[in-house]
């Protein structure tokens, strides 16, 4: 998250970047906690990482900010709605 090229990228839902060479490219998040129109958005959250394997299950894991704070939340062996419930529940009892 200390990263001057990765946090700003993970922290957005959609984001649009111009290469170099002129291309253009469209990237989406698929982050709930981040996408502003989700029932499940954390006005909190800096973005991460999400996904899920045959281990794993559906796992997210984000950071928040919370009282000038940086929190980490893993969540693994979710669903794919689970990891987000779960991961505002953590997030909540922090205060």
């Amino acid at each position: 998250m200390k990263s001057k090229i990765l946090s700003p990228i993970v922290s957005k839902y959609k984001l649009n970047y111009k290469y170099p060479d002129g291309r253009e490219v469209r990237y989406e998040n698929t982050n709930e906690l981040i996408n502003t129109y989700s029932e499940y958005y954390y006005s909190n959250i800096k973005g991460l990482k999400l996904g899920s394997s045959l281990n794993a299950g559906k796992y997210l894991v984000s950071a928040a900010d919370i009282d000038n704070k940086t929190y980490i939340c893993v969540v693994m062996g979710s669903t794919n709605k689970g990891r987000w419930l779960d991961s505002l529940c953590l997030y909540q009892s922090i205060k």
